[in-house]
């Protein structure tokens, strides 16, 4: 099974909604590349994942992220409560979000390139880890 996800939507399956930043096709063996600008001197967030039970609203823990450094750059994770939007199921609830910026190096220009895996519970009860999404970022630092 394919799902299409894309920018803030939440994405219902089996009763569990997945709410990401990014926009790319998740399956089960999941992994994407992705192209972005980004200015010299500054931090972009690059992307986020929360998850929620649909059935019952209630929030997952935090997903797991591990990062693969750029050579020219940090990638940083951190951690928010993100509102529901209006007009989804369980609309004004809080989520519990991981997000995930970089930051290209003073003085840098050019490509650059990382990597963010995000892992979550199967659903919103589990206490073990065991969806991952992985997408590899290269960054065009201008």
């Amino acid at each position: 099974m394919t799902l299409n996800l894309t920018t803030r939507a939440s994405v219902v399956c089996a009763g569990l909604a997945v709410a990401f930043a990014a926009t790319f096709v998740a399956d089960p063996a999941f992994a994407a590349r992705k192209k972005m600008d980004v200015r010299a001197g500054a931090t972009t967030t690059i992307s986020s994942m929360g998850v929620y039970n649909t059935s019952n609203c209630n929030a997952a823990p935090y997903p797991k992220v591990w990062l693969k450094q750029p050579k020219n750059g940090v990638l940083k994770s951190f951690k928010r409560r993100v509102r529901v939007e209006k007009g989804r199921k369980c609309a004004g609830k809080m989520l519990n979000y991981t997000f995930v910026s970089y930051t290209p190096k003073p003085g840098f220009r050019g490509d650059d390139r990382g990597k963010v895996v995000f892992s979550f519970p199967s659903h919103a009860g589990a206490t073990v880890h065991s969806k991952a999404y992985s997408t590899t970022y290269t960054f065009n630092v201008k």
